[in-house]
């Protein structure tokens, strides 16, 4: 009797043991699975942003300001219809904003900013990291996500990647 009950305890104790090294596992390779991820949808959506920089600046040139409405971008055909959408965001288009600046010298400078934020284009994956990131870029007083250009300042239309 006395055999059954330390091979039930130490069965018990494998299955644990077991249990705990699999939540640990999983706890390392958590963050390591959304990182790669993440580094995934980043790159397609970097590729979408600078491929939507390339038809601003060709309107730009043309027409001496820059869109306010990827649509527009699109009946030019400077754009695909498919490029006007986040990748990986179940249809949600970039955020583009237009303004422009006067400079001391008092010409008009144009400026344009295109984007997607982190919950959009991580849609679908671990909801606090992503809170987590969102939080950390505001600290910081960064734009929750990757974009090209800036609304506020000349920038030549940088991602805030590069």
């Amino acid at each position: 009797m006395k055999n059954k009950r330390v091979l039930s305890v130490n069965i018990l104790l494998g299955i644990i043991a077991m249990i705990l090294l699999a939540l640990c596992v999983n706890s390392i390779l958590k963050p390591i699975v959304f990182n790669k991820k993440r580094q995934d949808r980043e790159n397609a959506v970097k590729s979408s942003l600078i491929v939507i920089r390339k038809a601003q600046e060709a309107y730009l040139s043309a027409n001496g300001n820059y869109s306010n409405s990827l649509d527009t971008l699109v009946s030019h055909k400077l754009l695909n219809p498919s490029d006007i959408y986040i990748p990986y965001s179940e249809g949600i288009p970039f955020e583009l904003e237009t303004d422009s600046i006067i400079l001391r010298n008092g010409n008009t400078y144009p400026l344009m900013q295109c984007g997607a934020r982190y919950d959009e284009y991580l849609y679908g994956m671990d909801e606090k990291q992503i809170e987590q990131l969102i939080v950390k870029a505001t600290i910081y007083g960064r734009y929750p996500g990757l974009k090209i250009g800036d609304i506020n300042t000349p920038n030549n239309n940088a991602g805030n990647w590069e």
